[in-house]
């Protein structure tokens, strides 16, 4: 029972430190076109508002097929005009929002979201190939972010998305762990069990990375290895709209390594490379790689060929 109550608190809590929206609209105005401006609101200003942000928002009619949104957050007033068709309301809004909603905000810092471009953001210049989370209004994680480009003479870089939720211009940036640690576990077409533990981290050349691997294959190795990776988030190839391509990621590696196989009683020489897709779901990830190993020594193969693994991983990410 008193868990119960506990968890009752913790969540009254939570929403009182939630920014709010407090909606008013004309009778005349269809209830479709409120819906719609609502949910546009709810989607693209509110996670920008900090912790018990309240934004008012009276919509009104304007001739006979227009529509005004007045919005108002600390003093600040906005307006903006909705035309129809009702079916395209909702995403013309959210996009004129995207910057003129900045007029509301606080001051963005250095270190955020500054503007957009067809598949990625941008902001003031940061090491390229370094890693970011994305803190919305109330400071809590959005998704994270990898700086794909950066321009010197401009002072700019441009920003692909990995993971998360829809981000928006204003939201800060907060710098990731430079050496992540990661903890899998992987299945091969035979339904063996493998386990591995990895740190590494990106080369100022994007989309590459190093890393080094420690390896267990009940019945088969046990290996050290070393190798390169490139992974290219899809959001930066077609959109950061659907919560797949934010999420989902084209995945290559090879590794070379050292290690002992059971099969044998001997140490061997370890290599592989592979290929396949990542999914990303905040700290822990799926990935389905197929590829080539090999495993040798003093001329004798205790493995080769072709193999399909399916893994979950991990990531500590501080």
């Amino acid at each position: 029972m008193k868990r119960l109550v506990l968890l009752t608190v913790l969540l009254l809590l939570f929403r009182l430190s939630s920014a709010s929206l407090v909606w008013q609209a004309e009778n005349t105005v269809p209830l479709e076109v409120q819906k719609a401006a609502r949910s546009s609101l709810e989607r693209s200003m509110l996670p920008r508002l900090g912790a018990d942000g309240e934004l008012s928002a009276m919509l009104r009619r304007n001739g006979q097929d227009g529509y005004v949104l007045n919005l108002q957050y600390k003093g600040r007033t906005l307006e903006e005009d909705l035309i129809e068709p009702v079916g395209t309301m909702e995403r013309r809004l959210s996009e004129n929002l995207e910057y003129d909603g900045l007029a509301l905000l606080d001051p963005i810092g250095e270190q955020s979201l500054s503007f957009r471009f067809s598949t990625g953001y941008g902001t003031k210049a940061l090491k390229e190939g370094s890693q970011w989370w994305v803190l919305d209004g109330q400071g809590n994680r959005r998704g994270s972010v990898v700086v794909s480009k950066t321009f010197k003479a401009q002072q700019m870089s441009l920003l692909d998305q990995t993971e998360g939720k829809k981000l928006s211009l204003g939201m800060a940036l907060v710098p990731r762990l430079s050496y992540p640690v990661s903890l899998s576990v992987d299945m091969d077409v035979s339904f063996a069990l493998g386990f591995s533990l990895t740190v590494g981290s990106l080369f100022p050349v994007y989309p590459f990375s190093w890393f080094l691997e420690a390896a267990y294959r009940p019945g088969s190795t046990v290996s050290l290895s070393v190798g390169l990776q490139s992974q290219l988030p899809l959001a930066s190839v077609f959109s950061d709209a659907s919560h797949l391509w934010r999420n989902l990621a084209v995945l290559a590696r090879s590794s070379v390594g050292y290690g002992y196989a059971t099969s044998l009683s001997q140490q061997v020489l370890c290599a592989q490379g592979s290929v396949g897709f990542s999914y990303q779901v905040g700290s822990f990830s799926f990935l389905l790689l197929g590829g080539n190993r090999f495993i040798a020594n003093a001329g004798t193969i205790a493995e080769q060929g072709l193999f399909l693994s399916l893994s979950s991983a991990y990531t500590y990410t501080p």
